[in-house]
């Protein structure tokens, strides 16, 4: 299912309630990673906390972009958040912080087509 800009995608696995919420937007920053440096100038409000850089896609060719926990109200105050950038969008991944183990599983499969 092609996913249009603006658009929230939840995936949920319905017997576990177990899933993540992804957002793609249009990117007007400059460059094709992120920081947290460069999320925290645009977004200054935002809680990063334990930022770690990664990088996407087979053999980390499709881009870098920064994992963090946060306290996103949504996910009951405390969440990991994984954006990137590709091809001009930004991609915001949000989930449980309990579930940490999914959206690495899910990055780690992470293929552009």
């Amino acid at each position: 299912m092609p996913l249009e800009l603006g658009q929230v995608l939840v995936l949920q696995n319905q017997k576990t309630d177990v899933g993540l919420q992804i957002m793609i937007t249009q990117y007007d920053g400059a460059g094709e990673s992120l920081t947290a440096e460069s999320v925290k100038q645009s977004v200054p409000d935002l809680t990063i906390k334990e930022p770690q850089e990664l990088f996407i896609g087979e053999g980390g060719t499709k881009g870098k972009g920064l994992a963090f926990v946060s306290d996103n109200a949504e996910f009951g105050g405390k969440s990991r958040e994984v954006w990137f950038i590709y091809n001009g969008n930004l991609y915001q991944m949000s989930t449980y912080l309990d579930y940490d183990e999914l959206i690495k599983g899910i990055l780690n499969n992470w293929e552009f087509k």
